[in-house]
């Protein structure tokens, strides 16, 4: 017997008419068979009750595997969000890596630019260092060339002392009469034309010798006044070296000029004065000067 097929006997009472005897045996084969198929049907409802419980087992699997894979689907989703964002932050990161490498294929080239200037700056920089060299030799030559010059003018400056310049000529003045004074009046000439070595001072009327030497000093002298006599002297150090005077009787212009030449020491001054009851006269044609200059020190 088979699941799902039912025992039908390969005999019917109607069909077939038996002797007793054959009814008999009939019957007791028929019992037979009957515990036959209650023993198949038992084993039947064993395999269906077992089949049923597998199918029990299989059900509760099915819904612990669909549970499964529904959490597996929800992490699968959280995990298809991960990867989504994530391909997202891949996308975002290889775009930065191209920036990245292009700004440092730029950067590179910059680089390389740079490499180039240096080298050529550290050539030339070997080159200037080379050319220092040289003209640090080159100087330490000529530092010692101009020292042994040095050396020879000093030499030559103390065999042949350097001889100052001075020279100075002036005018008396622009206001005409000087004079006549009671007593002795020392004239101060306040028109400087030339006063090399600044030895002339037109605030005293005062020359005074810078070095020892021999000096010439001149003066030119006008007068105009008539009846009044005209002269001057010449003093170094307050002693009259000099006296030169005219009578006047009348009136018109006259001149006096007369030249000395002098040894003084450094800081001798000379200055004229006019005599008193004596006059004088000069203007801006400059007609009363006083001037000189060294010959030669000593």
């Amino acid at each position: 017997m088979t699941e799902g097929r039912m025992y039908k006997p390969a005999w019917t009472f109607q069909s077939v008419r038996l002797k007793p005897q054959a009814q008999a045996a009939e019957v007791s084969a028929m019992g037979g068979g009957q515990s036959a198929g209650e023993s198949q049907v038992e084993e039947l409802k064993m395999e269906n009750a077992a089949m049923g419980a597998r199918l029990t087992a299989s059900e509760n699997e099915l819904q612990i595997n669909k549970s499964k894979i529904q959490e597996l689907e929800s992490k699968n989703a959280v995990q298809a969000a991960e990867v989504s964002a994530l391909g997202t932050r891949l996308s975002a990161c290889e775009s930065q890596v191209e920036k990245l490498k292009t700004e440092n294929a730029a950067q590179a080239a910059e680089v390389s630019a740079l490499e180039s200037r240096l080298n050529v700056t550290e050539s030339r920089l070997e080159e200037l260092k080379t050319e220092n060299t040289a003209q640090a030799a080159e100087l330490s030559a000529l530092t010692v060339r101009v020292s042994a010059s040095e050396s020879q003018m000093e030499e030559l400056k103390s065999m042949n002392p350097v001889t100052p310049k001075v020279a100075f000529y002036t005018a008396l003045t622009d206001s005409g009469y000087i004079g006549p004074f009671t007593t002795d009046t020392t004239l101060k000439y306040s028109n400087v034309y030339t006063n090399i070595g600044n030895s002339y001072d037109p605030t005293t009327g005062f020359f005074t010798a810078p070095v020892k030497g021999i000096y010439y000093i001149r003066f030119t002298l006008c007068g105009l006044r008539g009846e009044v006599n005209m002269g001057v002297y010449m003093s170094k150090n307050n002693q009259k070296v000099m006296y030169n005077v005219e009578r006047k009787e009348k009136e018109g212009f006259t001149y006096i000029s007369n030249a000395v030449t002098l040894e003084l020491e450094e800081r001798d001054w000379i200055h004229m004065s006019l005599p008193s009851g004596m006059a004088i006269y000069d203007n801006d044609f400059n007609q009363s000067t006083f001037s000189g200059f060294l010959l030669f020190p000593m």
